[in-house]
């Protein structure tokens, strides 16, 4: 096994992403040196070969790119066999995806080569087909566009096709791939496993800010802070079902957080336990005193609804960028913190969440 530096690795990852059922796999079609395959526009010659004529170097990076070919699968769904590509781009990841989805060329086609990953519809990522990043030699690739697919058959395909043209690369050792709503491709269990895969990106050292948990975003979609926190969310109990007010859970892997949502958005983070605490250092447990000292001339104090010795010390921001949202601490006899929460108004001041 080669060691890498540091360095060396990020260089990779950059390079792969750019700006932006088990089955066997053939080698791919000898791609004799230094003369890539033919170009499927050029009859007679390839663009190399008229690059060479005219002293133009050919592409420096060579990839692979694995579509389906039915008649060698001789029924084996999931079966995709590799072609070769040539490109100057550094992105070799993207590039290697964009060949995938522009499919196979007319002289591929000839041979019994079929594209395995084909797209439809609007883009959800502003006009892109597809959004990859690399973290820990994973590869997460979000779809943007709808994948055709006729059933079971052609999922497996899509996503076999996927797996093998990035897994060439040497900083990708697994892949994840979501579908335009943020759940795992080609999941039928509902379960969302191949979050498992992914690393988390919250903790229950995570602290909680005004406007967000760690990645996780008020206002967004709970598909969206799914992946943002590379953990699947729990729906739980919140009395408000019938009114579209529901609550989600991190658990079992962030203990004593738990996100309001309303009309689909997330509006409000409540944490009711644990040893989570906010960017301060605030958490349950701190008295009021050390709170105040925290937030000199930004607490306002209001009597606690059920604890007649108990108060709300609520956090109110300075900027106008974040004039409608609160911190709210709720203490109790003793004056110490028994619960916090951070949310947007007017949700943030339901004293019964949801109910």
């Amino acid at each position: 096994m080669f060691k890498y530096s540091a360095t060396v690795a990020a260089i990779a990852i950059a390079s792969l992403v750019g700006i932006q059922g088990c089955t066997s796999t053939p080698n791919p079609t000898p791609d004799p040196s230094p003369d890539p395959i033919v170009s499927p526009d050029d009859d007679s010659e390839s663009k190399e070969e008229k690059k060479a004529e005219n002293n133009e170097k050919p592409p420096q990076n060579r990839v692979k790119v694995f579509f389906s070919n039915p008649e060698k699968g001789q029924g084996d769904l999931g079966y995709v066999e590799p072609v070769w590509r040539r490109t100057d781009s550094v992105a070799v990841g993207a590039f290697a995806l964009s060949e995938l989805i522009k499919g196979p060329t007319s002289q591929e086609q000839d041979s019994g080569l079929e594209s395995a990953l084909s797209l439809t519809g609007n883009s959800t990522c502003g006009g892109d087909d597809f959004q990859l990043a690399i973290e820990d030699k994973i590869a997460k690739l979000q779809l943007c566009r709808e994948v055709k697919s006729a059933g079971i058959g052609d999922d497996a395909r899509a996503e076999n096709a996927i797996k093998e043209t990035l897994n060439q690369f040497s900083t990708v050792s697994n892949v994840v791939i979501l579908n335009t709503q943020g759940d795992c491709f080609g999941d039928m269990s509902g379960e969302n496993r191949c979050f498992g895969q992914l690393p988390n990106q919250v903790d229950n050292e995570t602290p909680l800010a005004l406007t967000q948990f760690g990645p996780i975003e008020i206002g967004m979609t709970v598909p969206e802070a799914t992946q943002a926190a590379g953990i699947p969310f729990t729906q739980q109990a919140s009395g408000g079902e019938e009114y579209g007010c529901l609550y989600y859970n991190l658990e079992p892997q962030v203990e004593g957080v738990a996100f309001m949502v309303v009309d689909d958005r997330i509006v409000r983070i409540d944490v009711t336990g644990g040893d989570l605490e906010t960017l301060s250092g605030a958490g349950i447990g701190t008295t009021e005193a050390e709170i105040r000292q925290m937030y000199p001339d930004r607490l306002e104090s209001e009597e606690h609804p059920y604890d007649p010795e108990g108060k709300y010390l609520i956090y109110v921001p300075k900027s106008a960028k974040n004039s409608n949202y609160r911190v709210i601490f709720e203490t109790d006899g003793s004056g110490t913190v028994q619960r916090f929460r951070s949310g947007q108004l007017p949700d943030v001041l339901a004293i019964e969440g949801c109910v």
